[in-house]
């Protein structure tokens, strides 16, 4: 027997926090950017307008970003993780399985606390601290959940977190730009060299470098236990890699017009690859898949996300949750 999710939120009940976003975070975010590029190449551009050097703008910028960046920056991420708050918990909210709604009990001074300390700890560590401060984060919207009364709980560690950044981002990402230095300069010494090719390489090594990244870090996400119940993801490496990778792949070849199809198979995959285990038993998860129709409805509402300049995302984003998961189901017995 099959029990389906479903999804209640509306685009109408979403759109005042959206709009939120847009007015404190992507028009502030688009000011500062402006401001800050005038400020390191307005300067230089009306010295050489006044002396006639010959140099380009982009070549003599100002020594140093204005002393407001920072501050400015730091203003405007925390009005994102304020807004996102509501949005989160807009989003739990309608989250509905056998006609029982998700409840989140989760407070917004529980949640600043979070965040600040989280920001401070993440400065004070040049960056050490994400991995924990993403594991709080998810906890604190995970833990603060329940169904039918039944509190989840979130199981992921920031140390394990830590190890997938470590060794399947940074260290990667390092040598491979190391790598670039050195190419780029073998290349620069040829004449003929092909460039256009190195580059086509350089973007497909780069893609294959992140995919155990993007694998490890969802699977991270994974791990929530509920009543007797630990919900995991029951997967291998190489061949949950390789799908993410050919689907990722042909998303690119195809300049993203196979992206809606490419989110359909991988939420179709994982959703088949979770379990609900207690002891011996194991209720698993599964998808209906219409892979035409899905496409098509998914694509439908991303163009006409990017046709309205965003405006019609909250009912875009709303659409896509009920489709997926009034199509997501849990066996039971």
């Amino acid at each position: 027997m099959k029990n389906y999710l479903d999804f209640t939120l509306t685009g109408r009940k979403l759109f005042s926090i959206w709009l939120m976003f847009i007015v404190f975070f992507i028009v502030p975010y688009i000011v500062l950017l402006y401001s800050v590029t005038h400020s390191l190449y307005g300067g230089a551009n009306s010295l050489n307008n006044a002396t006639n050097i010959a140099y380009p703008v982009s070549t003599q910028p100002a020594a140093s970003l204005p002393v407001y960046f920072f501050p400015c920056l730091i203003g405007i991420i925390l009005l994102l993780y304020f807004i996102m708050f509501f949005m989160t918990k807009l989003m739990i909210g309608g989250v509905r399985y056998t006609d029982k709604s998700v409840v989140f009990e989760g407070t917004f001074g529980k949640y600043i606390g979070i965040i600040l300390l989280g920001l401070f700890l993440t400065v004070i560590t040049l960056g050490i601290y994400i991995p924990w401060f993403i594991r709080s984060i998810v906890r604190f919207y995970v833990d603060h959940s329940s169904l039918d009364s039944q509190k989840f709980k979130f199981m992921g560690k920031g140390s394990k977190l830590f190890l997938i950044f470590l060794f399947t981002l940074i260290i990667p990402l390092i040598l491979f730009s190391v790598a670039v230095i050195l190419v780029t300069q073998f290349v620069d010494t040829v004449e003929s060299a092909p460039k256009t090719l190195f580059m086509v390489m350089g973007y497909l090594i780069e893609l294959i470098l992140l995919v155990p990244y993007i694998y490890l870090y969802y699977k991270w996400f994974v791990q929530v236990n509920y009543k007797e119940y630990a919900i995991r993801w029951e997967t291998s490496f190489f061949p949950s890699c390789g799908r993410i990778f050919f689907e990722i792949f042909f998303s690119f070849i195809t300049l993203g017009l196979y992206f809606p199809l490419a989110l359909i198979r991988l939420y179709k995959y994982f959703m088949g690859m979770t379990v609900a285990a207690s002891g011996e038993s194991k209720r698993r998860f599964g998808f209906d898949c219409d892979p035409f129709n899905d496409y098509v409805f998914i694509l439908a509402q991303i163009v006409l996300t990017v046709i309205t300049l965003s405006i019609y995302y909250p009912w875009a984003c709303c659409k896509i949750s009920k489709r997926l998961l009034s199509k997501t189901y849990l066996e039971t017995n």
